[in-house]
């Protein structure tokens, strides 16, 4: 009799293209796979149950069923040959094509498990080796245009030009409104990243082929995470207000915020840790004029140091929300959601500038000819490259490329239809990738910078 679970066996998710072997247990086609790949690097000495020199060896068209252990006969079109099991539970596939994030949905591929639109499915040939690049070709596309409302902005003399280079979506369930919305990317120091979805206690590592590579179970749900030098994981539970460090497969206490609700932090130089945060969160029914925000240095075993403060009192932090070091220059940058700016300071506590998206008459809080939602600079993520320069996603799809004493050099253009996207997570890997996330969409994008815009020539450049 066929079985009834609501989850594979294998992945202990819900069935993504069911297939009912033999011996009538189901498995994803993809775990299927998997599992197959698995067994062909263990010796046949392991396979069998007799020794070695018999010739019980599982043949290469055969597998071991994971449940009953079970050989069973691989039909010759491999596992999507088998039989779908349409008696249970199927999760459903995102409406949005996973390789361009952009058409509907009208097929799953086979060879590569993802669903894709009618266009994508037809433009890859997986005959043909990739070597990386972009599985939708993008040549054809023109460079991508400054934003009308940047043009203006002083300081502004080069556009980096990026170009997508792989999409993938998580493999998370949506939350009660059918998002799989995603708290953070943070880039690892051994290449690839760190991703902190919502919907699940784990915090997920990716390598630079967006394989993933680890699953770390988190107490709570984690909303930042920061690799620190000697490797540990530093991170976040909001809900506790608790900052934790994980190190030998194991979460330990670093420090409590009793006094304000922790949204960012990041490591110095120096080993100590700055973390940042509001003393209140504004939806739980706090005047305005009672929010004030909180800029906290501790040591590198979590004792309070003491607090960074603005220069001018009124304009003081009021919702300080994310925190990136540059152990380069040893200076660090502090963004505040509530003054719309991002402040740079010296490891030893002095305010060196505060960035404001540039002087233009569109940064004026003005609703004129419709420029209210991208007018006006508002800062989202934050991340600092291996060069030590400075990355601001903001509500426009741009990048904001600052030196590490926030000058402005440039603004990053993707050539993408909503550039890297509205509500972008961002980090940059010791590779040069550029990890961007879709906060409702759960989907992850790779960019490269591969050329510069400027007044005098173009070329190649990685900031």
């Amino acid at each position: 009799m066929m079985e009834d679970h609501d989850s594979c066996p294998v992945c202990f998710e819900n069935f993504i293209m069911p297939k009912l072997l033999p011996c009538k247990h189901t498995f994803c086609l993809r775990c299927l796979k998997d599992y197959c790949d698995q067994q062909k690097t263990i010796s046949n000495e392991k396979l069998t149950t007799t020794d070695k020199d018999s010739n019980n060896a599982i043949d290469k068209d055969k597998i071991i069923c994971p449940l009953c252990r079970n050989v069973c006969t691989i039909p010759n079109k491999g596992f999507q040959d088998l039989f779908t099991n349409y008696f249970i539970k199927i999760s459903k596939p995102s409406k949005i094509c996973e390789i361009c994030v952009q058409e509907n949905i009208s097929t799953y591929c086979t060879t590569c498990f993802k669903y894709k639109c009618k266009v994508c499915f037809r433009q890859y040939d997986h005959r043909k080796k990739t070597s990386g690049k972009s599985e939708v070709t993008e040549d054809d596309r023109p460079d991508p245009r400054l934003p009308f409302h940047l043009m203006f902005i002083d300081g502004i003399r080069t556009e980096y030009i990026c170009e997508l280079t792989k999409t993938f979506q998580l493999d998370v369930p949506p939350n009660d409104e059918g998002k799989r919305m995603v708290y953070s990317v943070i880039a690892s120091r051994k290449g690839g990243a760190y991703v902190l979805p919502q919907t699940v206690p784990f915090v997920l590592k990716f390598g630079a082929n967006t394989d993933l590579l680890a699953k770390i179970r988190t107490p709570e749900t984690c909303t930042c995470i920061i690799e620190l030098q000697n490797g540990d994981l530093l991170g976040i539970f909001i809900g506790s207000r608790l900052i934790l460090r994980y190190t030998c497969g194991g979460w330990s206490h670093f420090a409590t915020a009793l006094d304000y609700f922790p949204f960012g932090l990041a490591e110095l130089s120096d080993s100590k840790i700055v973390v940042c945060g509001p003393n209140a969160i504004p939806s739980v029914g706090i005047k305005e004029d009672k929010l004030y925000g909180i800029v906290r240095m501790y040591s590198a075993d979590g004792d309070a140091l003491g607090e960074i403060e603005k220069k001018n009192k009124e304009n003081s932090f009021l919702s300080p929300s994310l925190a990136v070091s540059n152990r380069r220059s040893k200076t660090f940058a502090i963004s505040d959601q509530k003054r719309l700016c991002v402040t740079i300071y010296h490891e030893n506590g002095d305010e060196l500038t505060t960035y404001n998206g540039g002087t233009s008459m569109f940064n004026l809080p003005l609703n004129l000819f419709g420029f209210q939602s991208q007018g006006i600079f508002q800062p989202i993520e934050m991340c600092c490259s291996q060069a030590g320069n400075f990355f601001i996603s903001c509500t426009d799809g741009t990048l904001h490329v600052l030196n590490p004493y926030g000058k402005i050099k440039g603004v990053a253009l993707a050539n993408c239809a909503d550039g890297f996207g509205t509500l972008t997570d961002v980090a940059v890997d010791i590779d040069g990738n550029i990890w961007c996330s879709n906060s409702e969409l759960g989907t992850i994008k790779l960019f490269r910078l591969v050329r510069y815009k400027n007044h005098l020539k173009t070329g190649s450049i990685l900031p």
